[in-house]
């Protein structure tokens, strides 16, 4: 996956426009390497964490001639994944964050009339920010551990063929 496509499946996901991920992850790709770079640890919580570590001088060999070679004493950074990351790429399931199971609504695409009186609308009124975030606390389908997906869907999950059963 490039850069492109992790914006957008975050934009997907979140319903934050691609233009705005993007701003996002520059920022990300910016702050963690300079606080490393202090010497600073950055962790995320359930994904994994940056940290510098200095690494001593040594002798190393040439693979080509076979001589010894001095190797400086360096700092670099690591990145350690934590243990939701770890289970998820060994085949264990991987959790939606709550934040991304609240119902979010996409930006109008039409424009809004012009008023009468031809006062200018904000762009965040227009793109409905205020009932956005009036139902960003309502989960999709319900509310509830297993309320996550739709019945059909389970039912087509318990179904072994994989069709739903005429009731």
């Amino acid at each position: 996956m490039n850069r492109r496509e992790l914006c957008d499946q975050i934009a997907a996901q979140t319903g934050v426009p691609v233009a705005q991920v993007d701003t996002v992850i520059t920022g990300l790709t910016y702050v963690i390497p300079a606080a490393v770079k202090k010497g600073d640890r950055v962790g995320l919580v359930g994904f994994g964490t940056f940290e510098p570590v200095q690494r001593r001088p040594r002798t190393a060999r040439n693979p080509r001639t076979g001589e010894t070679v001095k190797v400086k004493a360096r700092k670099v950074p690591i990145f350690r994944a934590g243990i939701p990351f770890k289970d998820a790429v060994a085949g264990g399931r991987l959790a939606k964050p709550a934040a991304l199971q609240t119902t979010v609504r996409k930006p109008r695409t039409t424009s809004t009339p012009a008023r009468a009186s031809g006062a200018v609308t904000t762009r965040s009124r227009a793109a409905g920010g205020a009932s956005a975030r009036a139902t960003a606390g309502r989960t999709q389908h319900g509310s509830g551990r297993g309320a996550s997906r739709p019945r059909a869907v389970e039912a087509a999950k318990a179904n072994s063929s994989g069709r739903r059963r005429r009731t």
